[in-house]
């Protein structure tokens, strides 16, 4: 997720060091993708007036390189959030690939508030009749950034 709304308030975020190097794992070869992907998307942000980004833990590794790319190209570097990933039985990070539900059309405030609950931002129990609007209005005045478990 990224936004070009500045945060007041970001004490959950830190900057990570710059170190590493562009490759798919700490220790695995160079590859195109990476080398095209990400100073790309480093333009976009940039572009766009990103001022915030928030991933998964997944990406906690790959964000120095970012970073540092950011750097080089004298670019600004947005503050970066990580937080847990939703996984499967098995083990494996919910998303497209395994074709996790998405948003239920019919009761959109519903997501909101189970991600909350992941999170352990304690949501309103029912969130019958409310907007996905008022969840957010609520997620931004109740936030409890050290109530969020990593899986880093």
């Amino acid at each position: 997720m990224r936004s070009n709304t500045p945060s007041a308030s970001a004490e959950y975020i830190s900057q990570p060091t710059v170190r590493g190097r562009f490759a798919p794992t700490p220790s695995g070869p160079l590859h195109f993708g990476s080398l095209v992907a990400v100073p790309a998307s480093c333009l976009d942000d940039a572009d766009a007036g990103i001022a915030r980004i928030v991933r998964g833990t997944d990406l906690l590794a790959s964000t120095p390189r970012r970073i540092l790319l950011q750097r080089l190209l004298d670019l600004p570097t947005p503050t970066y959030a990580h937080f847990p990933l939703m996984r499967a039985a098995d083990d494996r990070k919910l998303g497209k690939q395994l074709h996790a539900p998405g948003i239920d059309i019919h009761h959109p405030a519903h997501t909101p508030v189970s991600t909350l609950a992941f999170l352990h931002q304690a949501p309103p129990a029912k969130p019958a009749g409310a907007t996905v609007a008022h969840i957010w209005a609520w997620a931004l005045a109740n936030r409890h950034p050290a109530a969020v478990q990593t899986d880093a």
